[in-house]
């Protein structure tokens, strides 16, 4: 149910010179609780005019109390005018109480992430909204970052895999499972060692851990066998991940595909100590 106040007694009142003339804020006499920790702003609903506000909205975006009655809701919200009309016809007439993310402008043109609610308060024939705020920039902007990373993480070229400190496999993007042959339902939950092609020692994996424990990262080349068998040659780099107390939380490796890269190499070595129409060894290769 929509909650309309009365501020006959307690919140705003209005002077006797005829709002229509100028709905600025000399024309008003607020009582708001400007020292609320509230991020709270009012404005008169037919003009938009921000005619009060609390001590924390302003210093939020930064106005100053002079500042009130002289911009309105379009200078603050970081959408068309025609948006900002529609959910205020919403809130006035239709109950809207809510909305769940917004970006304001503050007056030096830095850009904040806000929820917002809303109260419509009427005296005598005027209306006004009163708009409460929740700052949840620091929140959008890491569920930003987070989508970025995540975005990488599925688009990158490179085989990405990410490991519990245990080793197991918690994450793997769509290159990784393209360059082993495995589904990710297949890997998840298994160990590195799936990939391992016989090549290599024992100590050569533990020398891995080794330096994961004393540098926190390991890079070099591994021969790794697909889920087809064929073995190929991968470049890769394996990190270990701390958090803000410096405890390692995860393993996350990076492996570039060499195969063709020394199809490639291969193919330059025969060229060059083989002739080039009959494919005979030269004077070179002796």
């Amino acid at each position: 149910m929509l909650k309309t106040l009365n501020f006959h007694k307690a919140f705003l009142c209005r002077s006797s010179r005829d709002i229509q003339h100028f709905p600025g804020k000399k024309y008003y006499c607020c009582s708001l609780d400007k020292d609320s920790l509230e991020i709270t702003y009012v404005i008169h609903v037919d003009t938009k005019i921000v005619v009060d506000a609390t001590h924390a909205f302003l210093k939020l975006l930064k106005y100053d109390v002079e500042d009130l009655g002289n911009f309105s809701i379009y200078d603050i919200i970081g959408a068309e005018v025609e948006e900002v009309n529609a959910n205020i016809h919403k809130i006035v007439n239709h109950g809207l109480l809510e909305i769940g993310l917004r970006q304001y402008w503050c007056k030096d043109g830095q850009m904040l992430y806000v929820g917002s609610s809303f109260k419509v308060a009427q005296r005598d024939s005027e209306k006004y909204l009163m708009i409460t705020l929740k700052d949840i920039t620091e929140l959008q902007q890491m569920r930003n970052r987070l989508q970025l990373a995540l975005q990488v993480f599925e688009h990158a070229s490179d085989g990405i895999l990410v490991t519990d400190i245990k080793g197991i496999i918690q994450y793997v993007n769509p290159a990784f499972a393209k360059h082993t042959g495995y589904s990710t339902d297949e890997i998840v939950g298994k160990t590195p060692g799936i990939l391992k092609s016989g090549r290599h020692q024992e100590e050569f994996y533990q020398d891995i851990w080794n330096s994961l424990h004393t540098d926190g990262q390991w890079r070099g080349e591994i021969i790794n066998k697909r889920k087809n068998g064929e073995h190929y040659s991968e470049w890769v780099v394996i990190d270990a991940v701390k958090n803000e107390l410096g405890k390692v939380t995860m393993y996350c490796g990076i492996f570039r595909d060499l195969s063709e890269r020394m199809k490639y190499e291969e193919k330059i070595r025969f060229h060059a100590y083989h002739d080039g129409l009959t494919g005979l060894p030269n004077r070179i290769l002796f």
